[in-house]
């Protein structure tokens, strides 16, 4: 057993780091702050009229919802490629990689472009026999991009806030 010594001794080593540490000003590496965003930051949010682009929409609406006053308008263009990787002795694709892609543009109030960003998203996945299970894979593969690319588009957001609107 540790001794009443020992065990306090550890204790004034470990608040002894945290002081330090907190003294020094060290953050996190993966440290992820959220900004607040005004309420009325998002205009209207344009994508594709298909099932990524409405995915796309709703996670950006559902953290930001579209007001008439907003300040920004989001143009999203969306692209996916799926390249076969690893092949077979009959030439039939075992692994395939899927690039998506989203080249967003943000506009100001007067229509006036403030900047464009592309973003990708890398996945692979194995092939199956059986094609329904391949293409639930690639469903839910799309989903997880749109789900990173609305996070992206919401980072992307505080910087174009106007400082005299900036909460």
């Amino acid at each position: 057993m540790w001794s009443d010594t020992t065990h306090r001794g550890r204790q004034l080593v470990a608040v002894c780091a945290v002081v330090f540490l907190t003294a020094c000003g060290f953050e996190p590496v993966y440290k992820q702050e959220t900004v607040s965003l005004p309420e009325n930051i998002l205009a209207s949010v344009k994508a594709p009229d298909n099932l990524p682009g409405r995915e796309l929409t709703r996670a950006l609406t559902q953290a930001t919802p579209l007001k008439t006053d907003g300040m920004i308008a989001v143009a999203i263009k969306l692209s996916e490629k799926q390249d076969g990787q690893i092949f077979d002795t009959s030439g039939k694709a075992q692994r395939y990689v899927i690039e998506h892609r989203a080249n967003v543009s943000f506009f100001d109030r007067q229509n006036k472009l403030l900047t464009t960003r592309d973003f990708k998203y890398v996945d692979s996945f194995a092939r199956s026999d059986n094609e329904a299970v391949n293409l639930g894979t690639r469903d839910r593969m799309r989903s997880r991009a749109m789900r990173a690319f609305g996070q992206s588009i919401l980072r992307v957001l505080p910087s174009l806030v106007p400082q005299s609107q900036a909460q």
